[in-house]
């Protein structure tokens, strides 16, 4: 069995080229400056607010040895940055810089439960296969179906594309918590990575579904001989795929 200490969760990269005194600075600006009062200040009103302690965490990780992920916080659309370009990290942002860093982002997971960030067809337009994986804050831990989901769409991904080089990108909010969990549980579940130490997690509850992981998976593989279906509790599918050229079919 592989060990995490020899694979660490992806630790954030420190050649990224928005981790400079300019972003830096743009951080301490944004943190700092203080919301207008008033009612009538239209400029204010059309300046969208990024997403709770986003600025908090660094945009890009690096590529985990050997298994071909990498994670990031959820870029954002051009609106977003209308004051603070320095801290601009759009769906642009995240290929250029890995391009910079010789590596080929061939699917990208979004794990986010909402369609407000940015347009997920940029994605598509430049070759990028995507996935939209509805994971609500503070519950993915909970749902076994969101990580037989997650499983199944990464193999199917690996299967097709084994030798290319082409890495998975996952990203939730701030690219640590739900994006970790399913990471991790896919390095334990399918690749047997023993439960050592990787990436930094906040939520002690997802640290918790990590030790037993091994136990949750027996469970869930003992359901699915029983139920095979993919839905949420309303009938409507979890995953919902925006193809590229190069298709990943049938998921």
């Amino acid at each position: 069995m592989s060990n995490w200490r020899n694979h660490p969760y992806p630790y954030y990269n420190n050649r990224y080229d928005m981790q400079d005194q300019n972003f830096q600075q743009g951080r301490r600006q944004y943190c700092q400056a203080k919301p207008s009062k008033s009612r009538g200040n239209n400029r204010q009103s059309n300046i969208q607010r990024f997403p709770d302690r986003w600025i908090n965490y660094d945009p890009l990780g690096k590529e985990i040895s050997n298994a071909r992920f990498i994670a990031f916080k959820t870029p954002l659309k051009q609106s977003f940055f209308k004051e603070n370009d320095a801290m601009r990290f759009e769906v642009i942002n995240v290929i250029s810089s890995l391009r910079n860093l010789e590596s080929t982002l061939g699917l990208v997971i979004d794990l986010t439960n909402t369609d407000r960030y940015y347009d997920s067809q940029l994605w598509s337009s430049h070759g990028i296969q995507y996935v939209k994986l509805r994971c609500p804050g503070h519950e993915v831990n909970k749902s076994e179906q969101h990580v037989q989901r997650f499983i199944d769409i990464v193999s199917k991904f690996f299967t097709e594309n084994p030798e290319n080089g082409k890495i998975v990108g996952v990203h939730c909010t701030h690219g640590l918590n739900r994006t970790g969990y399913l990471i991790c549980r896919y390095l334990i579940d399918k690749c047997e990575f023993e439960i050592s130490r990787g990436h930094r997690i906040e939520r002690e509850a997802y640290i918790s579904s990590l030790h037993n992981a091994e136990k949750l998976r027996d469970q869930r593989l003992k359901k699915e001989d029983n139920d095979e279906t993919s839905v949420n509790d309303d009938g409507s599918p979890i995953a919902r795929v925006v193809r590229s050229s190069d298709e990943l079919p049938n998921l």
